[in-house]
């Protein structure tokens, strides 16, 4: 019996421990939320449908690992011209600590085109309605 409680006693200390060092480390507990997150989607004919796929993968990784920093949702997009088709990894690219949305036409390679200053609310508030990337505009909050 004494061992029992003893080995009771050590689990619950193993977990108390864990509990309190989770907040703690750089890059959270949860599985999957590192500092970074990035989610492939596949293949998408346009960026607008690749971006309004996009949207609501984001909005549900900002509610799974509220503690990230970087957000990036790829998706596969082509581009063809007279001599052959090409294949770029398209995102969409979220940085919460600076609160910028935008689209990268190659991604990791930095926003192209207009950038938007948003919160996570906005985020969710775009999702819902299924919206664009330009609806931002509506819910930005310059700083």
């Amino acid at each position: 019996m004494t061992n029992v409680r003893g080995r009771l006693r050590f689990t619950l200390g193993g977990l108390a421990l864990v509990l309190l060092a989770c907040p703690l480390t750089l890059w959270g507990c949860g599985p999957g939320c590192d500092r970074e997150i990035t989610i492939s989607l596949g293949k998408y004919d346009s960026k607008e449908a690749g971006l309004r796929a996009s949207i609501p993968i984001l909005a549900a990784e900002i509610r799974r690992c509220p503690d990230a920093e970087i957000y990036r949702i790829i998706w596969v997009g082509s581009e063809t011209n007279s001599n052959h088709d090409r294949a770029y990894r398209r995102s969409l690219f979220y940085d919460r600590r600076y609160k910028r949305i935008g689209y990268e036409a190659d991604a990791f390679s930095g926003s192209i085109g207009r950038t938007y200053t948003v919160d996570d609310l906005a985020i969710q508030a775009v999702a819902q309605k299924g919206g664009t990337l330009e609806d931002f505009a509506e819910y930005e909050n310059p700083q």
